[in-house]
């Protein structure tokens, strides 16, 4: 009697005893019968009892109680609280009558798919139970009339894939896949190990038929730099990484990583997986270890090429022989080119006057000369503190001056120079002292000259 009851619901609620048409209009579930009153006439005999309603009856409490909330529930159109108490039932006795009423629900929610899979579930467990299957039979085709179509293809081909459709795992195997979807907006996903997962949204029509093709993007990895040193610059795949950033994010594969600091650096190659990380760590002795391996000491390597140009003025002050032993000053200014860390060219125009006795009457006589020189300059590697030495030839032009010369002697010719030296680079900022020994031939007369003096400037290397 229970499942006749449930199957004049299924029948009404489809429309399998209508028009075809109805088959797809809101459902309603009709009350049950009241009981009917006992004759007035009659002896005291038990009222006569109406058929139950779908869901109740069997002699099980338990059964009974949650098909009747389950009815109640799907009159509210609650159909989601409702599936639940249709699925408890079934649960307390396998039946068609909760699979039924849950198929109901599912059209209640235009989910068309899922209503026909739990009535073809219906029919293949409990078919002879039911009075008329090819009423269900016929709701089935009706339904499907409303399905479209998805082909589905995965690349890579090797890819172990799981495709989600609006948040539920289908059952598609493997390869290409083809399955059916109610019409609508819908959300596909597809995941895969080493992927990252790939979404889309699509719009399907009853009857239509889509294909979908999906490329897989392998997931990436990340690699994660530690370090007890701050002066440290790190390159992967000969990309530096930015200032302040020891990590970055990787494609799977075999990577190159270089990490380099004053005097030393380390190579080492280390293999990203998928969603993994690979830890590469700089200790405070310099060894280094990848992924846990054991340390590697680091590799020396020659410090990097110095090259720039650097100017200086020099201050000066000495002895100069000529005819006689005078006092010389000189300034001079330098304009010089550092093309290696030990070798270096400069150009220079420096003044000076020297002093000495008149051997030809009261007073001194001065001279005064205007040198332009080029130099050669080579200096040791170190980096604050280096010794210099610099070895210059050029043009000097020198006049002599004195009150008591009615005709001063002018004269022109060859200066040579060799200049060492102590220098110190202050973040380039240059500080020096030198000890110049020169030489020159003109006009005037041959001179040597030795002296001390100060070396300031600026070197942009």
């Amino acid at each position: 009697m229970l499942e006749r009851a449930l199957l004049v619901l299924f029948a009404f609620v489809f429309g399998a005893l209508g028009a075809p048409s109805a088959a797809f209009a809101r459902p309603k579930v009709p009350r049950p019968p009241k009981q009917e009153e006992p004759a007035s006439n009659g002896p005291s005999a038990p009222p006569a009892s109406p058929p139950p309603p779908a869901g109740k009856g069997d002699g099980d409490a338990s059964y009974a109680k949650h098909m009747e909330l389950g009815i109640r529930l799907f009159e509210d159109r609650n159909y989601d609280a409702a599936l639940t108490e249709f699925e408890r039932a079934y649960q307390e006795r396998p039946k068609a009558s909760p699979l039924i009423n849950m198929a109901l629900c599912y059209k209640g929610r235009f989910e068309y798919k899922k209503a026909i899979v739990t009535l073809q579930r219906a029919l293949a467990k409990h078919r002879d139970s039911i009075d008329d299957p090819q009423k269900i039979e016929k709701a089935i085709a009706e339904m499907a009339e409303l399905l479209g179509t998805v082909r589905l293809e995965v690349s890579p081909k090797s890819a172990d894939y799981r495709v989600r459709l609006d948040g539920e795992l289908l059952d598609v195997g493997v390869g290409p896949a083809t399955f059916d979807v109610s019409p609508g907006g819908h959300t596909i996903v597809i995941e895969a190990p080493g992927f990252e997962a790939a979404t889309r949204p699509f719009r399907i029509a009853s009857g239509d038929t889509m294909d979908l093709t999906f490329e897989l993007a392998a997931a990436e990895g990340l690699v994660q730099f530690e370090s007890a040193r701050r002066d440290i610059s790190v390159l992967v795949d000969a990309e530096p990484l930015p200032a302040g950033r020891m990590s970055k994010r990787l494609k799977p594969g075999a990577h190159m990583a270089e990490i380099v600091w004053p005097g030393r650096r380390h190579v080492a190659s280390f293999v990203v997986a998928s969603g993994k990380t690979v830890k590469i760590v700089l200790r405070k002795n310099g060894e280094l270890s990848v992924a846990g391996g054991p340390p590697k000491q680091p590799d020396a390597m020659a410090p990097p090429p110095v090259k720039g140009i650097y100017m200086v003025g020099l201050f000066d002050a000495g002895l100069r022989t000529s005819s006689a032993i005078g006092s010389v000053f000189a300034t001079s200014a330098r304009l010089g080119y550092r093309f290696t860390r030990r070798l270096g060219v400069e150009g220079e125009l420096r003044g000076l006057t020297t002093v000495t006795e008149n051997p030809q009457g009261e007073g001194d006589l001065r001279l005064y000369a205007l040198q332009a020189r080029v130099y050669g300059r080579v200096m040791s590697a170190t980096e604050v503190v280096r010794a210099v030495a610099a070895f210059g030839v050029g043009y000097t032009y020198e006049a002599a001056y004195a009150p008591s010369l009615a005709d001063p002697p002018t004269g022109h010719g060859f200066c040579a120079n060799i200049e060492p030296g102590l220098e110190v680079d202050l973040s380039h900022v240059i500080l020096g002292f030198q000890t110049p020994f020169a030489f020159s031939v003109t006009g005037v007369g041959a001179a040597l000259e030795i002296s001390g003096g100060l070396r300031i400037g600026y070197g942009d290397w």
